[in-house]
């Protein structure tokens, strides 16, 4: 995204710590972003503009699945109340789960970033789609999560 300089950074710190990753695409965002984002911003422009959720690990992955959890579709239209004009995107909210191997039995790891711009409701429904799937995907594992 032009507030990152086009870099790609869940790579670049996966390589510096030696790590693995895995990234799942949230959002194509169409502009530059709200007033705080736009002071990053090195172009007028964004060439790519992905951004989404990721996890990093030391050893290999052993399972991964992305799970969409935005039903609502309002990132795609302007709402007044749903969306943001300074933050015209495409996507929905999403999580990326993975199992990576413990020492004694293997750890189910979440990332997610739940809906900003709704009612808490709504992000208890997503908490809710999450934990459904995270019980089919991960059944009697432990789960380390992480909310962006």
């Amino acid at each position: 995204m032009a507030r990152t300089s086009k870099r790609h950074t869940t790579e670049e710190i996966a390589e510096r710590l030696g790590m693995q990753y895995v990234f799942g695409v949230e959002f194509h965002e169409l502009d530059l972003g709200g007033p705080t984002e736009r002071a990053f911003c090195t172009d007028d422009f964004n060439a790519l503009g992905w951004h989404g959720n990721a996890i990093l690990s030391s050893v290999p992955f052993e399972q991964i699945a992305m799970l969409r959890l935005d039903d609502r579709g309002h990132w795609f239209t302007y709402e007044s109340g749903t969306s943001d004009p300074d933050q015209l995107r495409r996507g929905g909210r999403m999580a990326i789960i993975a199992v990576v191997p413990g020492k004694t039995r293997p750890l189910c790891v979440v990332s997610t970033h739940l809906e900003s711009k709704a009612s808490a409701d709504h992000r208890h429904l997503q908490i809710s789609k999450l934990l459904d799937a995270i019980d089919q995907y991960a059944p009697d594992m432990r789960c380390f999560s992480a909310e962006t």
